[in-house]
Formats: structure tokens, C-alpha cells, sequence
């Protein structure tokens, strides 16, 4: 259910940004905010990333974007021993409205985790769309 009220929530957010009149951007704006406090309601606790004792998580400090009108692609830079393209299934990515965080687990023979956390972003990421 938290899925579909993020997606409500986005179509919202799209009707109310294209809305000239002032009866629908208040109706949007009501049905905006219930759709917040459901949200609230619905969505299950945080998940704190599990990383192993004794395994250490370094930043990365190195990045650069792509953009354009429809998506912004994150390129990591200067991993240390991830010459291969890490497995879909070490990698784990969250987003939320205005941020998002990445760990890549068990990069290189070492097996170290690395993190990237970028907030603050200029506009909303479209969670739909999110990968």
C-alpha cells in the first residue's frame, strides 16, 4: 500500500504544479496532505543499513551526474579493486523525496562497503522511477 500512496502523492504533486485555478490547487492541496498523513500511517519503520561487524564502509568522496529533463544518472569514481561491475545484488539504494543514499557491498577482492549519501537536491525524485 505504501507504493501506491508514494504514487498518488507524485501525481499529485504533478497536477498541483500544472493547476492555474485557485478552487483545484486547493482541492489538489487537501487531497495532497491526507495523502502525506496516510502516508505516515502506512509506511513501515526505517531500515538502518546492516553492515557486518568488522567490515569497514568507506564514503565516497568521488562523483560526477549526468542530467537531463527526464532522469540523472550518479557515476561513481576511483573505487579501489572494483574493476568488474558489481552485482545487482550488492548494490542497495533508497530514496527518498529530495535525497538518496547508495552502499555497494563487498567491492573488490577486500569485500569493503562503500556509501554515498547525496540530500538536498534541487527537485522531487520521482520514486516511481527510481533505480
Amino acid at each position: 500500500m505504501t507504493y501506491e500512496v508514494k504514487q498518488a502523492i507524485d501525481e499529485l504533486k504533478f497536477l498541483l504544479s500544472q493547476s492555474k485555478q485557485p478552487a483545484v490547487r486547493n482541492l489538489l492541496e487537501g487531497e495532497l496532505k491526507k495523502q502525506n498523513e496516510l502516508l505516515e500511517t502506512v509506511a513501515p519503520p526505517e531500515k538502518k543499513a546492516i553492515v557486518k561487524s568488522g567490515t569497514r564502509t568507506k564514503k565516497i568522496t568521488n562523483y560526477s551526474w549526468e542530467e537531463n529533463l527526464k532522469y540523472v544518472k550518479v557515476h561513481v569514481r576511483d573505487i579501489k579493486g572494483a574493476d568488474d561491475v558489481i552485482d545487482q545484488d550488492n548494490i542497495e539504494a533508497k530514496y527518498e523525496d529530495r535525497s538518496f543514499s547508495v552502499i555497494l557491498r563487498k567491492v573488490g577482492p577486500k569485500g569493503l562497503n562503500y556509501s554515498l549519501a547525496i540530500g538536498n537536491l534541487n527537485k522531487d525524485i520521482s520514486l516511481r522511477n527510481a533505480r
